[in-house]
């Protein structure tokens, strides 16, 4: 997270000089790129006298320099910023700038409904969850001593509003996964808010039967048979569309 990376570059060791104390900069990009500059350009003037958490400041200062790079189409710079973290990969500029024509193989199992859900529903749906609902207190969304939880659909439930969102997909899902739709019994579902600081996005990842990952101890992994993402808020410039690979 950007804020945090800002505030121990402000409070910690050879690098306290950066500026004068912490600041949150809530979404204005010129100035996370400011704040990011000057912890890099401290630590190339202290050189070998920096410890080594000032050090690992600095390379999550370039790291997040360079993900900035890719999200506004400056590649060079991005790609040398990564090349001094050792980095020799990186997601494709097509992707960061949105423009693959390529169509999609027909093998590649991901579709994209416009308009699935009645506005009634999603209306309903954006008013439990929207930012100020009592919800993410509830479930204290924001603090950062909690792990990751999530919520069980058993198929014919409704006592949630999303409970209801996900018998609205149903119908959905069986014209496109016929098979998996007569044999589903059981959803897992989450929610997630971003506010205006959280322009890094959110990390790649695979989703897994989390419980079991940790109860395994990592010998057993479990994916669920089909994955959705709903979006309950307007298109953002801010926030680019959800990217799905075909990784095993």
């Amino acid at each position: 997270h950007s804020w945090s990376l800002i505030r121990s570059c402000a409070d910690g060791g050879a690098l306290r000089r950066c500026w004068p104390g912490p600041r949150r900069t809530a979404g204005d990009l010129a100035g996370e790129e400011s704040l990011l500059r000057q912890c890099v350009k401290r630590s190339e003037s202290v050189g070998r006298r920096q410890s080594s958490g000032d050090a690992e400041v600095a390379r999550l200062a370039r790291f997040y320099l360079a993900l900035q790079g890719c999200q506004t189409n400056r590649f060079e710079e991005a790609d040398e910023l990564l090349a001094q973290l050792g980095l020799s990969a990186r997601l494709a500029d097509e992707i960061w700038a949105q423009s693959c024509s390529q169509p999609k193989p027909a093998e590649f199992f991901a579709d994209v409904l416009d308009n699935g859900l009645s506005a009634g529903l999603l209306e309903r749906a954006r008013e439990a969850l929207k930012p100020e609902s009592s919800y993410w207190e509830d479930h204290r969304y924001h603090d950062e001593n909690l792990a990751f939880y999530s919520h069980a659909h058993l198929m014919g439930q409704e006592e949630h509003i999303i409970d209801e969102v996900i018998e609205a997909l149903r119908p959905m899902l069986a014209e496109v996964a016929p098979h998996i739709a007569s044999s589903v019994t059981t959803a897992e579902w989450w929610v997630h808010q971003r506010g205006r600081d959280q322009w890094h996005g959110h990390p790649l990842h695979f989703d897994t039967n989390e419980q079991l990952l940790r109860d395994s101890r990592g010998s057993c992994v479990q994916h669920p048979a089909v994955s959705t993402v709903v979006y309950l808020c307007d298109d953002s410039p801010r926030f680019g569309p959800t990217l799905v690979t075909d990784q095993r």
